[in-house]
């Protein structure tokens, strides 16, 4: 879950069931169980440095169906936050009673992905993972403050948790670091429900403990997230973020004398030769072609002359035009988790002309109720099955138009 203009997301979690799926069976079955209890333990602390430390230990119980199905699940760990590394470090990953688990691990969208689980084997009823591992600079730094912002269980698990719990664990020399300002949130990306959770404060020898639990069971692609405030200047990034910096400056030094060298090379080449050869004939320089399309066509019209229909790709290039002609603004949404997708929103800035028939044909059909302002994201129209219904209609009624104007 994301607070969008707000606060920055510390880390995403992202877990997702893994199958080596046998003959007969779909991708979509390995998604059919529940997570009956998440439960995590966040141990923060900070070094000499005032930098950042956090140990995570998490249970995670996982009820599969008794079928021959799944092998384990995935646990998608991050391994960068913005721009810099969280030095990630897995400890260990075993069951209720210390047993390991066998896991691999791939690096995927800057997170490192555990894949828990044995290929030869299924896994069945209710299993049991507890992972331990441990990150540094896990605090986002504020003008004002100094903030903890954590997805518990992340939101890209396509199954129901029926319960989920994280304790914060702030050592005695934190305590008088720690703002009373502290929240919870339940829900998908983007979401900010605050009455799916609670977070509550309680003291354990000298240590402050912070427990946040859902209230109520997740739904596929919810998580459970938390917020804690602490005083600015309480920690600060480590020497290991620096120094990644300056390996990126490095790197980036060395890509573009490695690009720049060959081109300079060749000039340097070529202008020697052109002193030693004389001047280049006279001519008539280089002549640039412009093309401009005929007085009152336009996409549609166009793709209609072309093809004798209108084509899906013609409606895609109206869209454009519209942008581009200032009726419409397109805002891309960044694709979420690690199989998400890129969106993009359409908002309607002004409205066209009556006489442009088709461009306000093109507005009504998608938007089916515009206004300035209104605002549609394209995977909205791929789910709606009144606007399939009305984009078909529109483009039988533009190529009755077209037809009797070409």
């Amino acid at each position: 879950m994301k607070l969008p203009g707000k606060l920055a997301i510390v880390a995403l979690l992202a877990g997702l069931v893994f199958g080596f799926f046998p003959a007969g069976t779909s991708a979509q079955d390995v998604n059919d169980f529940v997570i009956k209890s998440f439960y995590a333990d966040y141990y923060l602390s900070r070094d000499q440095n005032k930098t950042s430390q956090m140990t995570v230990r998490e249970e995670i119980i996982a009820q599969f169906p008794a079928i021959d199905q799944n092998h384990g699940i995935l646990r998608a760990i991050p391994e960068r936050y913005i721009g810099h590394t969280l030095s990630l470090r897995v400890e260990s990953v075993t069951d209720n009673s210390g047993n390991s688990h066998p896991f691999s691990t791939y690096t995927e969208n800057d997170n490192l992905v555990l894949k828990i689980g044995d290929a030869g084997r299924y896994v069945h009823g209710e299993v049991t993972y507890v992972i331990s591992y441990s990150m540094r600079n896990v605090i986002k730094n504020f003008s004002t403050h100094d903030e903890l912002f954590w997805d518990v269980n992340g939101d890209q698990w396509g199954q129901v948790f029926e319960a989920a719990t994280a304790r914060v664990h702030i050592p005695a020399d934190l305590n008088s670091s720690l703002q009373d300002r502290r929240v919870c949130y339940v829900g998908t990306y983007g979401q900010t429900d605050q009455n799916g959770c609670v977070i509550e404060p309680a003291k354990k020898g000298d240590e402050t403990l912070i427990t946040s639990s859902a209230s109520r069971a997740l739904n596929p692609y919810e998580t459970l997230s938390i917020v804690l405030g602490f005083e600015d200047g309480t920690f600060e990034l480590g020497p290991e973020v620096a120094q990644e910096k300056r390996l990126q400056k490095i790197k980036l030094a060395a890509a573009l004398a490695v690009a720049l060298i060959p081109p300079l090379s060749a000039v340097v080449i070529m202008y020697r030769r052109w002193r030693a050869l004389g001047d280049d004939p006279s001519g008539r320089g280089v002549i640039v072609p412009e093309y401009e399309p005929p007085k009152g066509f336009n996409t549609l019209t166009s793709d209609f002359l072309l093809s004798q229909k209108l084509r899906h790709v013609a409606m895609s290039a109206a869209i454009v035009e519209l942008a581009v002609g200032r009726y419409l603004n397109i805002h891309e949404i960044p694709k979420k988790g690690l199989f998400g997708k890129t969106d993009y929103q359409l908002e309607i800035i002004k409205m066209p002309a009556s006489a442009e028939r088709e461009k306000k044909k093109v507005i009504d059909m998608i938007f089916l109720a515009p206004e300035v302002g209104s605002t549609l994201k394209i995977s909205e129209i791929k789910k709606s099955a009144k606007h399939r219904k009305s984009i078909a209609e529109g483009i039988t009624e533009l190529e009755d138009w077209l037809s009797s104007d070409l």
